[in-house]
């Protein structure tokens, strides 16, 4: 005789379930964790230079090492163009782009602040990045203004990416409430 209310696998069934539910909600946690959305977002690409050095043609050299994927060698030659070329917001740019590659998130949001500060056409390129450079140093309110920024301009370069990694960032731990 079975006692009443046990039922053969219920156990089993209860047990199944339980770790569907967990294993959602964790796989749903991992995939929006920052370090998965900055891997998932980040592409170091290649670089087409627009300006040149007369010179010594550290931007030249420092972009075919970026576009081979020697990102510490290219970093160094950008940083050499930018002694002699400390105006360019190019060269800052790159140079960033090749510090998040490199894995220095620090030097990278730097050198990419330092882009913004000047007009120029690698202004949305050079925020894109320093918002992921935030985001892997794990300031996403930081990281979630600049995206704002690049979101609500439909012309920006990284308008959608923008968007798509605003939806996806953490809520934040403490929202303030409004009275």
């Amino acid at each position: 005789i079975r006692p009443l209310g046990k039922r053969p696998g219920s156990y089993g069934l209860a047990a199944t379930f339980l770790f569907l539910i967990l294993g959602g909600w964790w796989w749903f946690n991992y995939q929006n964790a920052p370090d998965q959305l900055y891997d998932r977002y980040f592409d170091p690409g290649s670089l087409a230079l627009t300006e040149m050095s007369n010179e010594q043609d550290y931007l030249g050299e420092g972009g075919d090492y970026y576009n081979s994927g020697d990102y510490i060698q290219a970093f160094e030659r950008f940083d050499a163009y930018l002694q002699e070329n400390p105006d360019s917001p190019q060269a800052y740019l790159y140079a960033g782009k090749a510090a998040l590659a490199a894995e220095d998130y620090d030097m990278a949001a730097v050198l990419l602040g330092f882009a913004l500060e000047q007009p120029s056409l690698f202004q949305d390129e050079a925020r894109w990045h320093l918002a992921l450079a935030r985001l892997k140093q794990g300031n996403i309110e930081e990281c979630r203004s600049i995206l704002q920024l690049l979101s609500e301009d439909a012309e920006a370069d990284f308008h959608q990416e923008a968007t798509e990694l605003l939806d996806r960032l953490p809520e934040p731990e403490n929202p303030t409430e409004e009275e």
